[in-house]
Formats: structure tokens, C-alpha cells, sequence
């Protein structure tokens, strides 16, 4: 059994860790508090901008434009959005494993797919798993999402789908649903497509300039870079918020630990006292 100083040692070690992780548990709840009010602020203007474009869409029918094209030939692009970083349980496995899943449902081989990867550590992840990865990849992606990386993202992808690079592109993301559920989630993001809304509109209370079919193409590179930026920030807020979640549970762990720790010292302690004592006890009664 291990001596009174090396479990004093221990403890130490697991107060010190319990500090680690709480002071990482508060870091990253309030970046999420930051994050979850920008992201429910994007999804009411990603519902509003999707409705108008369906009502629109009730009206053009069909967009004539190079993204809503199908090409022939090329391959299947993933876009996989992971963190920079660990300790966030299993945020990061879960989008890889969806990947390993959505490959094996559209039986794709090494040559039939490739990966673009926002996130180091996905990237570190499929690159260990042998996945076809493109040489570009983006790392250290700001939460403010600033425009220089948005053009550098949208240009790779729709630049590649419009030369015939890339026969589909699909997106794959972290939903956020609230603080304690998240889901693995993948949509496809191009050949871009809308439904038609529901809602029968008036079309003659409508007035275009220019028409509703000109409109509608200037809007399509405009809803291909709100799709992309919606999935980064919920994937972003979802990392958060797994990572809170995970260092709650590392501190909890370590209180759970300290307290078993001191208890198996102080019952140590005392067995080394008693046996003190009745050293002494017996010594005494010998000289006696």
C-alpha cells in the first residue's frame, strides 16, 4: 500500500488538475454563452432569408445557375468541420465517424471522394484513418468567422464544383439543438436546391426590379454562404459546450478522487498513530 507522502502527493496532483479543469469548465461556458446568442441571432435570419427564397422559388420555378447545376463526372466532396483542440468528449469522433458512415453508405472509394477539412483536429484524425484529404485545409478558424477565410472556404468549394471538380458537395457538421444535446449532422450542399414554400403568395402584391429570376440567381451564392456559415457557427457553439460539459465531469471526477484519496490518508494516518501508541504503551509497561 502506498506511504502517508506519496497519497499527500496524489492529492496535490488531483487538486491541482480539479483547478485545471474547472478554470478550462469557465473559459469555455462563457465563450459559449457568446456563441449560442450568435447563433440563435443567425438562425432567425437563416429561417427568414430560407423563406423568402421559397416564396420567391414559388414563383421562378426553377434557377438557371452554374451551383444548382448538376456536373458529370467529378467527385464527392466532404466538408468536415471539426476543432482545433480536445478535451470536448466525443465532438470531434462523432462528425469523423458520420464521415466513415456516409462513405460507407454511398460506397465510395479512396478515388471517388475527397476531404476538405476545417479543423486541425479532424484533419489529424482522418489523415490517421487513411481518408483521401485535399492538400488545403483550414486551422484556427476565428469564431467571429471574418470574411478573408469565408472567401477562402466558399472559394475552394465553389470554384471546384463550377469546373466540374466535384460532382456533389456535403457538409459535414455538428447541429446544436441546446447546451446539452448536440447531433453529427450532414446536408448537402451543393448542387444547391430549394423547396418551393408551402404558402401560396399573391404574386401580383409582388414587385421586382429587376425580375424575380434575376433576383433569384443573385441569391444563390448568397444562401450557399449562409448554409456554410450557419454549420461553422453551430459546430463552433457545439464544441463549446461539449467542452464544458467534459470538464465538468473531469472536475467532479477529481473532487470524487480527492475525497477518496484523503479518506484512505486520514485512515492511514490514524492506523500509524494507534500503532505509535501502542508501541509506546508496551514500551512502558516493559520498563515497568
Amino acid at each position: 500500500m502506498a506511504g502517508l507522502r506519496e497519497i499527500q502527493g496524489q492529492i496535490r496532483s488531483v487538486k491541482n488538475t480539479a483547478k485545471l479543469t474547472n478554470a478550462m469548465k469557465m473559459v469555455a461556458s462563457v465563450r459559449l454563452g457568446k456563441l449560442e446568442q450568435k447563433t440563435k441571432e443567425g438562425s432567425k435570419y437563416h429561417d427568414a432569408f430560407e423563406g423568402l427564397f421559397k416564396r420567391i422559388m414559388n414563383i421562378v420555378g426553377e434557377i438557371d445557375h452554374p451551383l444548382s447545376k448538376e456536373p458529370i463526372g467529378g467527385r464527392h466532396l466532404f466538408i468536415l468541420i471539426t476543432g482545433d483542440k480536445g478535451l470536448c468528449g466525443s465532438y470531434n469522433s462523432n462528425v469523423l465517424k458520420l464521415l466513415a458512415d456516409r462513405i460507407k453508405e454511398l460506397n465510395l472509394e479512396t478515388d471517388d471522394y475527397m476531404v476538405y477539412s476545417i479543423g486541425k483536429k479532424g484533419r489529424s484524425l482522418a489523415l490517421y484513418k487513411g481518408v483521401s484529404l485535399l492538400d488545403e485545409y483550414i486551422e484556427n478558424l476565428s469564431s467571429d468567422l471574418p470574411d478573408e477565410d469565408m472567401k477562402e472556404i466558399l472559394g475552394k468549394i465553389t470554384d471546384g464544383y463550377v469546373s466540374g471538380e466535384w460532382r456533389e458537395v456535403e457538409i459535414l457538421y455538428t447541429k446544436y439543438i441546446n447546451q446539452s444535446k448536440y447531433l453529427a449532422s450532414s446536408s448537402t450542399l451543393l448542387p444547391f436546391k430549394v423547396e418551393e414554400s408551402v404558402e401560396q403568395e399573391n404574386v401580383d402584391s409582388w414587385i421586382f426590379e429587376p425580375g424575380p429570376d434575376v433576383i433569384a440567381k443573385m441569391l444563390v451564392p448568397v444562401a450557399v454562404k449562409g448554409i456554410v456559415f450557419r454549420s461553422l457557427q453551430e459546430s463552433m457553439t457545439c464544441e463549446q459546450a461539449a467542452r464544458m460539459i467534459a470538464m465538468t465531469q473531469a472536475t467532479d471526477n477529481a473532487k470524487d478522487i480527492e475525497k477518496q484519496k484523503t479518506k484512505l490518508f486520514n485512515k492511514l494516518r490514524q492506523e500509524a498513530i494507534t500503532s505509535e501508541l501502542l508501541d509506546i504503551i508496551g514500551g512502558a509497561e516493559a520498563i515497568n
